[in-house]
């Protein structure tokens, strides 16, 4: 393909910031840091399994899917309102996820420019939020993968 090139579109130097949020669920609410806690033992363990026994096109489906990426962006969402109206260490740690993937975003609309193809390809996590910009944005028309991820 004339023009074709590999472009990396992460932005590690924004991280996810949750320091400040574990430690005011540690020392301020237990109960729900061992919700949170458990929760994310309880996806770890769902995902080990769909990994042994699932196909890879099975797996992508499953992680393209919108049930998925509301599932995902709900991770950040859960502990959005820890200590709101205060130190909103639960939305400083939302946002700074939020702000990777704005960042990343950037590239990507960088990238697709006026009569341009792209093909993005992130882990379930950020393309759960990358979906959701390029769904809102004018200027770019976004593919659903779902039809080429035969069997």
């Amino acid at each position: 393909m004339q023009g074709a090139r590999l472009i990396c579109f992460d932005q590690r130097d924004v991280q996810w910031e949750g320091d400040r949020l574990m430690a005011f669920l540690g020392e301020h609410a237990p109960e729900t840091m061992a919700r949170l806690q458990a929760g994310f033992a309880d996806l770890s363990a769902r995902e080990a399994s769909e990994q042994a026994s699932m196909t890879l096109a099975e797996l992508l489906r499953l992680g393209n899917s919108p049930a998925r990426d509301r599932e995902n962006r709900n991770l950040y969402l859960m502990t959005n309102a820890i200590d709101a109206g205060h130190s909103y260490a639960g939305a400083d740690a939302s946002a700074s996820w939020w702000r990777r993937n704005f960042h990343m975003y950037a590239n990507v609309q960088a990238a697709a420019r006026p009569g341009s193809r792209v093909f993005v390809l992130a882990g379930a996590g950020h393309t759960a939020v990358i979906r959701q910009l390029l769904d809102s944005d004018a200027g770019r028309r976004a593919i659903d993968v779902a039809p080429f991820l035969a069997d």
